[in-house]
């Protein structure tokens, strides 16, 4: 409290005029230092920050360009393998049907088997439109062709052994 009075009572005799130009003067008079630094200029910066840029945006659609083509040539893999699974199914359906020709009954006891995992299977396709988890989907759908198939087979063999026991 007292230095704040007493500055404020002797204000005017710390202030002094100083004569004009003594900051120039001082100025001349410090010594100049060289810089041992690398002296980069502004337009340096900006085209290095210019390209910086462009190499990442780069670099970042090269990565996600690779994920996607990766996630297409892994659908076109399960695709080829549903392809190939149906192309199977039918080709065991149509000879099952040629062997089941003189049983209808049979064929029919046999139509109810596979008519469950055929369901099934259509369930999973309407899911797969609507699921955001298609890999899970996928895979369901590939083994219930795999079921499908393996009832085929079984069935074809029960068809051909009853064939052959009306046969003799």
């Amino acid at each position: 409290m007292k230095l704040e009075k007493f500055i404020e009572s002797n204000k005017s005799s710390f202030e002094e005029e100083l004569p004009e130009g003594i900051w120039a003067k001082i100025d001349k008079e410090l010594p100049k230092k060289k810089s041992s630094f690398l002296v980069i200029k502004p337009a340096y910066i900006r085209i290095a920050a210019g390209v910086l840029i462009c190499l990442s945006i780069g670099y970042w659609f090269g990565k996600s360009g690779r994920n996607q083509e990766g996630q297409f040539s892994e659908i076109a893999s399960e695709n080829k393998s549903m392809a190939l699974f149906s192309s199977q199914i039918k080709e065991k359906q149509e000879s099952l049907q040629i062997l089941t020709k003189e049983n209808p009954e049979l064929g029919k006891a046999f139509l109810n088997e596979i008519g469950q995992l055929q369901t099934n299977f259509k369930y999973l396709e309407e899911q797969l439109k609507s699921n955001p988890n298609h890999d899970q989907i996928v895979e369901a759908m590939i083994q219930n062709l795999r079921w499908q198939l393996e009832l085929l087979e079984k069935q074809t063999t029960i068809a051909r052994k009853f064939e052959n026991k009306t046969m003799m």
